[in-house]
């Protein structure tokens, strides 16, 4: 009888906020069982994988959207070696900063555990923060971005022609580094986004099948390999298949984003998760 050879793959999950999955776990516990490849409750990988692997965490990022959180994740990060920290103040929560709020986080960004400025972007979806205001902020964190060397972790909904236009302009100023985190556009978008040497970063919305969907999955097969990265968005954007069976997405389930992004894009499952693996380590600079 052959005995089955049982690949180990390292995830790095590019985007997961820690401090919103479920507010009655214990933080510790929770990061543990992540990088201890311990899948939530319900989550059968044997059926869904097949018994060829086993599945380990290598590194989150955990970015900030408020001073609080911001303050939460350099915690995390300064205890948690695998652990990246990014500061920054969501488009939403701008409305809401008190005078303080951006040079506090002007200050956490000089510390040697963050990695990433943000989150950061616009947002038209939701009508709770004047337009003005987030691009005020937006511009803030891109310009801190520049002046501390570090990427940028860009939110952008409903909002594509918005943002073309403030990265094109500040690309004149100077190159834009970072992510467009859980990217939702079409392949024009995409293709306008990589030519300005920005990284795609793909949640489990890439693993959702509907109508709507369609045009994000024909964009995932067209990132270059050297710029395509892997997220949850915990505890958000569950993958199918346990879209709505779970209470919370956790990192691990960026085995499932890594998954279907194999199948969309003829590849293996250990070349997507190595492949994503490698480039974030890049852009974090993580050895």
């Amino acid at each position: 009888m052959t005995k089955t050879h049982i690949s180990k793959l390292e995830l790095f999950d590019t985007h997961a906020h820690l401090g919103m999955i479920d507010e009655g776990c214990q933080d510790e516990l929770l990061i543990n069982e992540q990088f201890e490849g311990q899948f939530s409750s319900g989550v059968n990988t044997q059926e869904d994988f097949g018994e060829s692997y086993i599945f380990q965490m290598i590194g989150i990022v955990n970015p900030g959207t408020t001073v609080d959180s911001s303050r939460q994740s350099l915690k995390f990060a300064q205890k948690y070696h695998f652990l990246n920290a990014a500061v920054g103040i969501h488009p939403n929560n701008t409305g809401n900063a008190n005078p303080n709020d951006w040079s506090e986080i002007v200050e956490l960004s000089r510390n040697q555990y963050v990695t990433a400025i943000g989150e950061t972007g616009l947002d038209r979806y939701w009508d709770t923060v004047p337009f003005e205001i987030q691009l005020q902020f937006f511009e803030r964190h891109l310009e801190l971005a520049i002046k501390r060397n570090l990427p940028i972790l860009i939110h952008s909904r409903d909002c594509d022609d918005d943002m073309l236009a403030v990265l094109g302009n500040m690309a004149k100023v100077s190159p834009v580094y970072g992510i467009i985190h859980s990217f939702s556009s079409s392949p024009d978008v995409a293709e306008r986004y990589l030519d300005m040497g920005l990284y795609l970063s793909f949640s489990g919305a890439v693993t959702y099948t509907n109508k709507k969907f369609v045009r994000l999955r024909e964009s995932a097969k067209i990132v270059p390999d050297d710029r395509l990265l892997i997220e949850t968005d915990s505890p958000f954007l569950t993958p199918h298949p346990y879209r709505g069976k779970l209470d919370n997405n956790v990192p691990l389930m960026t085995a499932y984003v890594a998954k279907t992004l194999a199948e969309l894009r003829g590849a293996t499952l250990e070349t997507i998760v190595a492949t994503t693996t490698a480039n974030a380590r890049k852009i974090f600079r993580k050895k």
